[in-house]
């Protein structure tokens, strides 16, 4: 089959082959690469999440230990302050709250904000009512009522919210192990065909060497025998 090509067809075939294993491996990582991107993307979002959740645990945090100064001070001013603290501290985790619920479309995932604002709705209830009564100048009641209630509510926050950063964890990593599959897979197949694609372009390098070997030692051998007047004579 090959023996009767034509120099120019082996050439053309040679490359022809190699510039279609090219584009082959050219597209194939070029798909492998968008869909790490967007899984990349995707940890990312995920990474934002877990830290929106760990925002309103810090919240939830400054607002206990604010709670506790206003029942631990007698000054009315520091109660006031603390007060005021405590606000700002509820507008950070409602921000973030908000920004995490906007980012989450899974029915899981919906449902575990849902929990979690439940937690914090309930919790905030019970907050009040101990501010109300340290304010109001009952502040043993204050200090029963945040030893008795508090404690549970905020474990069921602190429960939430763990809930949200398992799940956002679980998912990143499923993630990251898809990426390192892609990247093994783009490894192993830009080798493979480097590999493919490197024989081939041996094989027509000594085709294309062996047919001009061929005419050139025709040649040689014809100029010989018109220097040695041979071929004059077989003429």
């Amino acid at each position: 089959m090959f023996k009767n090509m034509t120099l120019g067809k082996k050439l053309g075939g040679g490359f022809g082959v190699i510039i279609f294993f090219t584009l082959i491996m050219g597209s194939f990582i070029f798909i492998q690469l968008s869909s790490v991107k967007s899984n990349v993307d995707d940890i990312e979002d995920r990474v934002e999440k877990i830290n929106y959740a760990a925002s309103i645990r810090s919240s939830v945090k400054d607002i206990l230990m604010g709670i506790r100064d206003i029942l631990l001070n007698d000054d009315r001013k520091i109660k006031e302050e603390k007060k005021l603290f405590i606000e700002k501290s509820r507008n950070i985790y409602r921000e973030s709250l908000e920004k995490l619920e906007k980012r989450v479309f899974s029915d899981t995932g919906k449902k575990l904000i849902s929990e979690l604002k439940e937690s914090i709705s309930d919790a905030a209830s019970a907050n009040n009512k101990v501010i109300e009564l340290s304010l109001a100048g009952k502040n043993k009641e204050a200090i029963e009522l945040f030893n008795r209630e508090l404690p549970k509510k905020v474990e069921r926050i602190n429960k939430a919210v763990d809930a949200i950063v398992n799940y956002q964890y679980e998912l990143s990593n499923k993630k990251i192990e898809q990426v390192k599959n892609s990247v093994k897979i783009q490894i192993i197949t830009a080798i493979a065909i480097s590999t493919l694609s490197t024989a081939i372009a041996v094989f027509f390098a000594l085709l294309i060497s062996r047919s001009v070997k061929k005419p050139v030692a025709e040649l040689k051998t014809t100029l010989e025998k018109v220097a040695q007047g041979d071929l004059s004579v077989e003429a």
